[in-house]
């Protein structure tokens, strides 16, 4: 049967029916779980253990047969994120899907992902005087695509490494009150801090995880590795150049490499022997 076309309002609910055989059997983490799927096993991450035991309460009401397994990562340190990612490489079970935009611990859980794929599958410190927020946010989304580039390259096809838009979606940290003043200041929140439907289009919860389902599941993309998505939907052609440039997607993999101590070093003996030595050089937090 012919798979479905998904749109900009299909939800995710819809997308993993349309993709169940796809989605069966598969083991999947994903980060930053809160309250507000079909696969074998989920392990669900975040900063405290108290808030994901309230996910898992959440998931299983709805799917009681559920496999959940957590996982706690606290994404602000990197040495925490070592140790999560050590965790997890001693799961027994492949790790088929890492949706993740943190570079390290995408990078140490690239193994694990290596092992159960087939066939089809500013390092200075920002200066408080200037640092802003929404630009912040921007750059971050920005290394995420480039990351997934050269992600993609690197394994030489064997891991398939998306970036997606999932839309606007009327979340908590649009209800945290440090955020609210930015929101209305971008024109996203109204007055009455409530989502602006005036300037801007809306998603529910269910339609801005469609894209992240079908960039994981769907098979139609299998042939392309590195793709923006955006409205369940190939979208390259919205991606800034500065975030698709494959020189610069490069030069942040390797410059990160440097600021979090994991560079990889290739060794040759004589003209056929390489080998790939991966060490982590002290650093020093000034």
């Amino acid at each position: 049967m012919p798979l479905p076309t998904f749109f900009d309002s299909t939800t995710a609910e819809e997308v993993s029916d349309a993709l169940a055989e796809e989605v069966r059997g598969r083991n999947v983490l994903i980060t930053g779980t809160s309250m507000g799927g079909i696969a074998k096993l989920v392990v669900i991450t975040g900063y405290d253990a108290g808030r994901l035991q309230l996910s898992e309460d959440t998931i299983k009401r709805e799917f009681p047969s559920a496999s959940i397994r957590r996982l706690t990562l606290d994404l602000s340190s990197l040495a925490n994120v070592r140790k999560a990612a050590a965790e997890v490489q001693a799961y027994p079970e492949p790790l088929h899907v890492n949706h993740i935009a943190p570079f390290l611990f995408t990078k140490l859980l690239t193994p694990k992902l290596l092992a159960s794929a087939t066939t089809d599958l500013v390092t200075e410190h920002p200066d408080p005087t200037t640092y802003n927020h929404s630009n912040a946010y921007c750059h971050a989304k920005s290394a995420a695509v480039l990351t997934a580039l050269e992600l993609s390259k690197r394994s030489s096809g064997r891991i398939n490494a998306y970036s997606l838009c999932p839309g606007l979606i009327y979340t908590n940290i649009h209800q945290r009150e440090e955020s609210i003043e930015i929101f209305q200041a971008g024109g996203y929140l109204d007055a009455d801090k409530k989502p602006n439907t005036q300037a801007h289009v809306w998603k529910t919860m269910q339609q801005g995880a469609a894209t992240t389902v079908v960039a994981t599941f769907n098979p139609r993309i299998n042939d392309k590795p590195s793709a923006y998505l955006a409205n369940c939907n190939k979208a390259n052609h919205e991606c800034a150049a500065s975030s698709s440039d494959a020189e610069t997607a490069e030069k942040l993999w390797t410059l990160t490499e440097e600021v979090i101590g994991e560079i990889q070093v290739l060794v040759v003996y004589g003209s056929q022997r390489v080998r790939q030595i991966e060490f982590r050089p002290t650093i020093i937090n000034i």
